[in-house]
């Protein structure tokens, strides 16, 4: 029906264009061990994980993203902590750093 709906346009909304979002990660890091890293955790079983990757299980996608989002971070810090303590910088970082890091982590 061309005529009655000349003047709409459609769009995606918020939760669709983020599904696609998830999908988009999905498709980049899917096949470079985001999979294996959700699947050999026991985490989240195979199909599972195929169905989030695809923008499909969205509540589950979000958990499993910001447990692995955490998971490196916490993984980042510890490496830069170490390399701080083998160079022995950790003298020259003021103390406002200290406090700030203790406040977000």
């Amino acid at each position: 029906m061309p005529e009655t709906f000349r003047n709409h346009i459609i769009r995606l909304g918020g939760f669709h264009t983020l599904s696609c979002f998830i999908a988009a990660i999905g498709k980049l890091w899917g096949d470079g061990g985001l999979k294996d890293l959700l699947v050999d955790s026991s985490v989240y079983a195979s199909g599972t994980v195929d169905q989030m990757l695809n923008g499909k299980e969205f509540n589950r996608a979000v958990r499993a993203l910001t447990l692995a989002f955490e998971a490196l971070y916490v993984s980042l810090l510890s490496a830069f902590f170490k390399w701080c303590v083998d160079k022995d910088v950790i003298k020259s970082f003021p103390i406002t750093f200290w406090s700030s890091l203790s406040y977000i982590a």
